[in-house]
């Protein structure tokens, strides 16, 4: 079987469409050979999808525009002499549209999404987040024959977070902090956040260490860096490998929203979330509403000082600590991409 997946990466978008479509290319390759396409941009992760061993066909486009990105994709499928089966696109710039003519060289398509503003042409949409109204949100957006994959038991982890989630045990004390804003950071969060638990050393004198998750894109990498390397008790990572690990051997994350709530959930990690994209905000005000991440707002909004606010407040909550830790373990279990690789591979 040949699966190709059309997703981008970059500065500006960040690195979660990749990612997640790469943990479900690295479920699938036993099974099928992978393609990505990709548009080239600053932050674009496409050689490191090549160090992860996918073929990547690549383009700059030169209008933005859906017709440009689907006459470089229908040609490189043309090109490639093989017949695609399944085809997957996750990209919030391309619709039902895009789909349709898509769908004229491939077997079947799935479209990833989880904004519910566009119609899709597909066979299977995913949508991975857990919103009350999941099902209705599609309903005048998809054909009546597609199959709709919906809520966090769908989400996209790599086959380590389940493995973690076996081994944690959490208790709701909090003395080890994660913090980690995605791939990019663009508005520099985390040296917003270290910042702020100096203010809460200092307010307590408990002095909890740190891991520093930068992100592969950060443009502010090495400023962080050099902040984390002049406080005390306080680890930076450019990039892990091993999020899972970190994530378990953390007490508290203070991060954004997106894909790695559910990394969060599953292993039972909670947070203070920031929002740092308006594609995060519903999403995480639903997931404050199930209690498994304590919401501080979008990025402009919240200063060193209500960062500070809520950290020293979840410390003093143990109870409360733990069973948001609970609500978010029994929500995720950590196989969503063996759901997915099922439904792409048996129909």
């Amino acid at each position: 079987m040949n699966v190709w997946i059309r997703a981008d990466a970059g500065s500006d978008i960040g690195t979660g469409h990749v990612m997640r479509c790469l943990t479900l290319a690295d479920r699938l390759k036993g099974n099928a050979n992978l393609s990505f396409v990709c548009q080239e941009r600053p932050g674009d992760l496409i050689a490191y999808i090549r160090e992860k061993g996918f073929a990547v066909h690549s383009f700059r486009s030169a209008t933005g525009s859906w017709e440009e990105d689907s006459d470089y994709t229908l040609g490189a499928i043309r090109q490639s002499d093989q017949s695609v089966d399944r085809f997957v696109v996750d990209h919030y710039g391309l619709a039902s549209e895009y789909e349709t003519r898509i769908r004229t060289e491939v077997g079947k398509l799935m479209a990833i999404d989880d904004l519910a503003d566009r119609a899709h042409e597909c066979d299977w949409l995913l949508d991975q987040n857990p919103y009350a109204d999941a099902k209705s949100r599609y309903e005048n957006l998809v054909n009546g024959e597609c199959v709709t994959l919906l809520g966090p038991s769908y989400a996209l982890l790599r086959p380590d977070f389940a493995r973690t989630k076996e081994k944690v045990y959490r208790t709701g004390k909090v003395d080890r902090l994660l913090v980690s804003f995605g791939g990019a950071d663009l508005t520099n969060e985390a040296t917003k956040t270290l910042r702020a638990i100096v203010r809460v050393r200092e307010r307590t004198g408990k002095q909890l260490p740190v891991s520093v998750l930068a992100g592969r894109i950060n443009p502010h990498a090495e400023s962080i860096r050099e902040l984390c390397a002049g406080l005390p008790d306080v680890r930076y990572f450019a990039h892990a490998e091993n999020v899972a690990e970190l994530m378990a051997m953390s007490d508290l994350a203070i991060g954004s929203g997106g894909t790695t709530t559910w990394e969060r959930c599953c292993v039972g990690l909670p947070a203070l979330v920031v929002t740092t994209a308006d594609n995060q905000v519903e999403l995480s005000v639903h997931a404050a509403k199930l209690g498994v991440i304590g919401l501080l707002g979008a990025n402009g909004n919240v200063d060193e000082e209500r960062i500070a606010d809520a950290l020293i407040a979840r410390l003093e909550d143990k109870e409360g600590t733990r069973k948001m830790s609970e609500a978010g373990m029994a929500l995720v279990d950590g196989i969503g991409a063996d759901r997915i690789m099922k439904e792409l591979l048996t129909c």
